[in-house]
């Protein structure tokens, strides 16, 4: 069970992976930074304990993509599908330029597609211990 989340591995490539997926779909990938917990002082008591007890540790990044619609949805697809388990929080997506209206003889078509630029949290859950390595047990001698 614990082989579904992520591992310090399997971060070590995330960026390479979400890089890769964005360039197939000829996306822009235009910000990845891991995002820096909070210093403990700044939490309360009730906020500490909660973390002390969470057996997971969550390493977030932020993440922002710019490019056409039906880019943005095969992308995140493509990170939906990533072995690891990741968590999308705080998503939000906005036209940052508008399809250009052309008005022919009295009828609008537009020409090309607007451009988005999409923003988000992603999450990734650590286990805190490291899952327990299948131990060999000796085979046993053959009798005389």
């Amino acid at each position: 069970m614990l082989s579904l989340f992520s591992t310090e591995r399997n971060l070590e490539t995330l960026l390479l992976d979400i890089n890769n997926s964005v360039r197939e779909r000829r996306g822009e990938l235009t910000k990845f930074q891991p995002v820096i917990p909070a210093a403990a002082t700044a939490q309360t008591a009730q906020q500490q304990a909660t973390t002390a007890s969470d057996p997971f540790q969550r390493q977030i990044f932020d993440i922002s993509l710019d490019g056409n619609f039906d880019q943005m949805q095969t992308i995140l697809r493509t990170i939906e599908r990533l072995q690891i388990l990741t968590v999308v929080r705080e998503f939000n997506t906005k036209v940052t330029e508008a399809p250009k209206i052309i008005i022919n003889q009295g009828q609008a078509t537009t020409s090309g597609a607007p451009t988005l630029t999409t923003s988000f949290k992603l999450e990734a859950i650590i286990p805190k211990e490291a899952p327990p390595t299948p131990v060999a047990s000796p085979s046993p001698s053959p009798s005389p």
